[in-house]
This record gives structure tokens, C-alpha cells and sequence, in this order.
């Protein structure tokens, strides 16, 4: 599972999680030519620093993580619980990094399929929506103090650690687990989410609506 998470102005936020529980370090994607020194030490918290002067998500950077960190992963996953010759899903959200080739044809030949999430379904199929970004943002409110010295400096030392405790509660196996039983995933049950969906009579009755308001 692969989704994209913005935060402050520049800064994207990619978890990396299995439906068995597990995980892969998450990368920020990080404002600035370099990686500043404050923010180094994540490294050693289960979060890896990349600065590409934007902060946003673009293909290249969509490509090297994919191809030199979580395919291989996948890969090596796959063999080792079901073989060779199983198939492994990837299920991403639609951000348009994600139209990368490099990444579908690797996928393609290591007979790994990947989904993309429909738009505007995040609160029914999106996994990480519904528990670990919520733990996130929950630890992440709860830890971080705003420094009393001003300056960028001292505001990204504050946030170390913050960071580090927010990325730690969010990535428990549970609350992994718990996110995609929660979107009929993993079990897989899609009654979890068609049951949820407004059944046909509603829609006709809001259409009814909406058409007699423009009338």
C-alpha cells in the first residue's frame, strides 16, 4: 500500500505498509536542495529524509523509491510466503506520479498488478485514511511543541520528535491490520464497503432534488 500524505506547505509524507502488518520506513519528501541537519537524525526513526527543492511528489521520485526500495520488497515478500510463481497487488492511490512506466513494466515483469484507488472513495477503500494517517495525525498534534526560539531551525528540531513518535504509533502492526479490514481488503469481504455505498433509491431522490433546484 503506497499513499501520499501533504503536510505543512511542501513537505509529502509516503507510507509503506503489507496487510499482514507490516512495513516499510516511510520517506519525506522534503522542501529543500539538501537534507537539512535537523532532520538527518530520522534515519535512526524509522524515517528516511529526501529533498528534491519542491516537496512534492514527481515521477522521478515516484520511480527511484518504487523501483529501488518497494518492488524488491514486494518481491522478496512474495517468494518467501507464496513463491515464484504467485502474484503480489499494489494498491496505490491516484496521484499523477503514478502514471510512471519504468514502475508498470518492472511490476509487469515480477507479475506484480497494481490498483489504483477511485477518486473521491478515500473515506470507503483507502486503508491508511481510515486508521494509520489518523494515528498519525493524532500522536503527531498530541507530541509536537511549537519552539519557544523562532527560526526554521529550531522549528524542525522540534518536530524530530514528534515525527518519530507519531511515525512509531501509526505503523503498529494492529493498527495496519486494522485499517484494511476496515476497507474489506484483507479479509476480503467488499460487502464492507457496497454496504456503505448510498443505494440506488437515495440517488435517485438527491438527483430529483438537484435537477428540481436548477429547474
Amino acid at each position: 500500500m503506497l499513499h501520499s500524505q501533504q503536510h505543512q506547505p511542501n513537505a509529502t509524507l509516503v507510507f509503506r505498509v503489507f496487510a499482514d502488518g507490516s512495513s516499510i520506513n516511510p520517506v519525506m519528501i522534503w522542501p529543500s536542495k539538501t537534507v537539512p541537519k535537523d532532520l538527518a537524525v530520522l534515519k535512526y526513526h524509522r524515517l528516511e529524509i529526501v529533498a528534491n527543492g519542491s516537496g512534492w511528489m514527481t515521477k522521478n521520485d515516484f520511480e527511484e523509491i518504487m523501483i529501488k526500495n518497494i518492488l524488491p520488497t514486494v518481491n522478496k515478500k512474495r517468494i518467501e510466503l507464496h513463491g515464484s510463481e504467485a502474484s503480489a497487488l499494489i494498491i496505490m492511490d491516484g496521484h499523477s506520479s503514478r502514471l510512471c512506466w519504468p514502475v508498470i513494466t518492472w511490476c509487469r515483469e515480477h507479475s506484480i498488478e497494481i490498483i489504483i484507488l477511485p477518486s473521491h472513495t478515500a473515506h470507503l477503500t483507502q486503508p491508511l485514511d481510515r486508521y494509520v494517517l489518523a494515528q498519525f495525525k493524532k500522536r503527531l498534534n498530541s507530541s509536537f511543541h511549537p519552539p519557544t526560539e523562532s527560526g526554521i531551525s529550531s522549528y524542525r528540531k522540534a518536530l524530530v520528535p514528534a515525527l518519530a513518535d507519531a511515525v512509531s504509533a501509526a505503523l503498529e502492526c494492529r493498527t495496519i491490520k486494522k485499517s484494511f479490514y476496515a476497507c474489506g481488503i484483507e479479509p476480503f469481504d467488499p460487502s464492507v464497503v457496497l454496504d456503505r455505498l448510498p443505494n440506488q433509491s437515495s440517488i435517485t431522490k438527491i438527483s430529483s432534488i438537484s435537477s428540481s433546484a436548477h429547474a
